[in-house]
């Protein structure tokens, strides 16, 4: 009967998402179970970030609004023509 070394019983350690970032290689070499907790931190990260960009984003807005733009003008038919260089009939 033979039984699993105890390298195989033991997960390889997960890398940090600095890690892969520095060396985006190494994924290569990790389980499908590694990449999945890898995608887990990604996403909540992503979550966080969202939501504080989004806050950001909101602040910004209510800080500094808009300002008023002015209200439309209408042009009379002489002061359209003289702007675009054309005559009225």
């Amino acid at each position: 009967m033979r039984h699993p070394s105890p390298r195989s019983s033991q997960p390889a350690p997960l890398p940090s998402l600095t890690e892969v970032q520095r060396n985006p290689a190494i994924l290569t070499g990790l389980s499908l179970t590694a990449l999945v907790d890898l995608r887990r931190q990604i996403s909540h990260l992503l979550a966080a970030l969202d939501a504080v960009f989004c806050q950001a984003m909101t602040q910004a807005r209510t800080l500094d609004p808009p300002a008023a733009a002015a209200p439309d003008r209408l042009l009379t038919p002489e002061v359209a023509a003289a702007r675009f260089a054309v005559t009225t009939r």
